[in-house]
Parts: C-alpha cells; structure tokens; sequence
C-alpha cells in the first residue's frame, strides 16, 4: 500500500468546510471543501484550528563539538569506522560523557562527513549485451530505422568475421 502523502489545506478550504458541517454530513462538507473525509474530521473536531507541530531544529554536534577534531582524525586514518566503533571508543575515552543513546547523533554527523569529505564511493554501470532497449509505442518510434540499424549491425558482425555459425 502506497504512503499516504501530506496535505495542507487552505484556510479558504477550511472555511468552506466549516459553514459546509453546519448544514451538510462530514462527506459532503469535505468534497465541497476539497479534501478528504479524514482531513474534514479533524478539522471539526480541533473547530477549524489545527497547529501544526513545530519541531525544534538540530543544533548541530551538541555533546559531540568539544571531541570532533578526533573524530575527523580517526575518521581520515580509517574511513571504515563505524559509528558505533566511534561512540564505543569515545565512551571509554571519556567515561561518564558520552551515552549508547546518542549513537543516533553521531550516525548522522558521521554521515554527513562521509558524504561531504570521506572517499569517493566507486561507481558502476553494468554492461549488458542485448537488443537496445526500445521504449514507447511503435507509432511514435521510427521502426524503419530501427531496422536499418539492427541490419547494419547485423553486417558489421558478418564482415567482421564475428557473426555465430550455424550449424
């Protein structure tokens, strides 16, 4: 089942909604508002105010800032770290400052400078041999010169003496 994706709605919307739920069920209001059933449900319930929440943002490394500048050492010696690797040695280099529960914290610091200073990632691309790949329907490809093109191909392996015998 796919996710549901996030709405908002209008304060236009929620006023047609809310003089909709006085004369007409929770259904009707919310296709005249033009949002969903659940939506309208809500925003009767909450009388037409509903506040989102506000999330703090993050402050950045928090607890982590003082040892950072080992971290990014350890981490240029030996990029394979592993966050946990990191947060265990940090625990026992400095006890009673650091906790298992802010494994989470270093995972996402530790990401960030993999992706913006640690190694190339390598790269890929799988070569396949094959027919080309066609996409679309034939009226809106040229399959005549899709057919010259697979003949000549077709004779260039011949001449080049690299065409399968039969046989």
């Amino acid at each position: 089942m796919p996710e549901a994706i996030p709405m908002t709605c209008t304060s236009k919307q929620v006023q047609d909604l809310m003089k909709a739920a006085h004369f007409d069920t929770v259904h009707e209001a919310a296709l005249k508002a033009g949002m969903s059933v659940e939506t309208a449900r809500k925003y009767i319930k909450a009388q037409g105010e509903i506040k989102e929440n506000k999330r703090r943002p993050r402050t950045g490394q928090g607890a982590f800032t003082e040892v950072w500048s080992i971290v990014e050492e350890k981490l240029k010696e030996d990029p394979g770290l592993t966050s946990r690797q990191l947060l265990g040695w940090l625990i026992e280099e400095h006890p009673g400052k650091f906790h298992p529960k802010q494994l989470r914290t270093l995972q996402r610091l530790v990401s960030e400078w993999l992706a913006l200073y640690g190694p190339d990632k390598e790269v890929w691309f799988e070569q396949t041999d094959g027919p080309p790949i066609r996409s679309g329907p034939p009226e809106k490809r040229n399959v005549a010169e899709e057919m010259r093109s697979s003949e000549m191909n077709l004779l260039w392996f011949f001449y080049a003496g690299l065409a399968p015998t039969i046989g």
